[in-house]
């Protein structure tokens, strides 16, 4: 172990068995003791973001017991943010109306929002209530915006067989989508 101020150059030896035959690899790998930083010829780290064998066998001499943070990838934490559920699929066009992207859009929004903000119980608490008081909001508004559409006056004739209803107020059947 040839020592340069607080690095240390060491060799390290792996045996494979290749064809039941063993080979072996010599890999030279640099550790800093103050630092904790480590360098390997094998490269893992530098081309994959995984740190090798010959790395952490290092840690372990050193007694180092804890990886340093500048090997934990963020995508290898537990609380690293994921932005795959905002990946959709256009291969149902129905989906691509206006009605959807809003959707979507208020979804990554409150996506964003909930991840920003609840770390507990009452951040959570705060959320439901405002939820709450949007859902009151968006039913006055939806009433109010029937009520407006609906014709003042309705002519039903005197024997009361015919009546009179505006086309404006005939809804179509809700679609139902099935994704298999």
């Amino acid at each position: 172990m040839p020592q340069e101020g607080d690095m240390y150059s060491l060799e390290v030896e792996e045996q494979k068995l290749i064809f039941d035959k063993p080979v072996f690899d010599t890999y030279k790998v640099v550790f800093d003791l103050v630092s904790h930083e480590c360098r390997c010829d094998y490269n893992m780290f530098q081309s994959k973001g995984i740190v090798c064998c010959h790395m952490l066998s290092k840690f372990s001499k050193f007694r180092v017991n804890e990886v340093p943070t500048c090997y934990i990838l963020p995508r290898w934490s537990k609380n690293v943010r994921r932005k795959h559920t905002y990946i959709q699929s256009s291969h149902d066009v129905n989906y691509s109306d206006e009605s959807h992207n809003l959707f979507r859009g208020l979804r990554s929004y409150f996506y964003n929002v909930a991840q920003d903000f609840l770390c507990n119980k009452e951040g959570a608490l705060i959320l439901h209530s405002s939820m709450d008081n949007a859902r009151i909001k968006l039913g006055e508004h939806r009433t109010a915006k029937l009520q407006s559409s609906i014709p003042i006056q309705q002519s039903c004739g005197a024997q009361g067989s015919q009546c009179s209803i505006s086309v404006d107020r005939l809804q179509a059947p809700a679609l139902v989508s099935t994704k298999g």
